[in-house]
């Protein structure tokens, strides 16, 4: 019986998807169990073969052929149902083994990675069966996990410790392509890194101008100068150029008291202080219709104030509120001087 059957040109190519098939669940299930790996996850290796597409191709194409026959439509429809078995085992749709749906594990230990919470993905993870933790996809998950907890834990204690630049860095690293590009809490901590950052280089700024006005008060100019650089280095602001000018006019370089004022000005134009020390530079330097158009400039500048200015003469570490008319007057007196071709101070 069974050899009438092998002998059959239709039932011999039955059988012997049949043997292929069993031949391969075999195979499948003793590498299992020599790689360590989930049953389901090495059939899939297998059926990942170059040969095998290529058969379940051609054996799909004969079953169509034998149904298409009338005499040999049984044969047909049971090659096509063991081809189609192996076929659905290996893309996993049978689940060979008691292992839960990776790609939902997959999708809350993203969810995890996204808000910063790599201790629970790595719970989340743990808490997972064996032979979910073999799966290739969970352990690189594992070990980014534990990489940016890590990188974490630094740049976190780096922030508690005012350590901005340094905590910047890390936080920068966990979000490289290669990690986790999407996670919002370091997203966040940059940003609050750079905050940070802004208001200690505001402030160690701050106190280089104090310390240079202070050393103006006690005529040492290039050291009040020197101070002003440190400060407009860590954070240029037009007050700060403001200040270095006055001391290039009190060192007689008036070029590089210009080049200050002008600077000043660019970055707060309606500032009359600005123009006024622009046009005493420009006075010292014989240049008088300059300083008479700069001096126009800071009175129209002081007109659209409605209250007292604060007036810096770069020698007070702090402002002096001056009334409107009070600063025109004192601007007048200087365009008088300018006039008749003479610097008022």
């Amino acid at each position: 019986m069974l050899k009438k059957i092998w002998n059959d040109p239709v039932w011999s190519k039955v059988i012997a998807t049949a043997i292929i098939f069993i031949g391969t669940i075999i195979y499948s299930f003793v590498m299992s169990m020599l790689e360590e790996l989930s049953f389901r996850k090495t059939l899939l290796m297998t059926l990942q073969n170059y040969w095998i597409e290529i058969f379940v191709i051609l054996v799909v194409a004969l079953g169509v052929l034998l149904i298409w026959k009338e005499k040999k439509r049984l044969a047909g429809i049971i090659t096509l149902i063991l081809t189609m078995f192996i076929f659905l085992v290996g893309r996993g749709v049978f689940s060979c083994d008691s292992c839960p749906n990776i790609d939902k594990m997959i999708m809350r230990v993203d969810s995890a990675f996204v808000e910063g919470l790599y201790d629970i993905a790595i719970s989340i993870i743990n808490e997972a069966p064996a032979c979910a933790k073999q799966d290739t996809m969970v352990l690189i998950k594992l070990k980014q996990a534990e990489l940016c907890l890590s990188l974490k834990s630094t740049a976190d204690d780096f922030f508690k410790n005012r350590k901005y630049k340094q905590a910047k860095i890390e936080y920068q690293k966990i979000l490289d392509p290669s990690l986790n590009p999407k996670d919002t809490y370091a997203e966040k901590q940059i940003v609050e890194c750079e905050i940070k950052e802004t208001e200690e280089r505001m402030n160690t700024a701050k106190d280089k101008n104090y310390k240079g006005v202070g050393q103006m008060n006690l005529g040492n100019i290039i050291k009040a100068i020197e101070y002003y650089d440190e400060a407009i280095n860590l954070y240029p602001k037009d007050e700060y150029y403001f200040n270095r000018a006055i001391a290039n006019i009190s060192k007689g370089d008036y070029f590089a008291a210009i080049n200050d004022a002008k600077e000043a000005i660019r970055r707060n134009e309606n500032a009359g202080g600005n123009y006024r020390v622009l046009g005493d530079a420009y006075c010292r330097l014989g240049k008088f219709p300059d300083a008479i158009e700069n001096y126009e400039k800071a009175i129209d500048c002081y007109k659209k104030r409605n209250e007292d200015v604060p007036f810096i003469d770069g020698i007070s570490p702090t402002p002096t509120y001056v009334s409107v008319s009070t600063l025109i007057e004192r601007i007048n007196i200087r365009i008088k001087y300018a006039n008749e071709r003479k610097c008022y101070f």
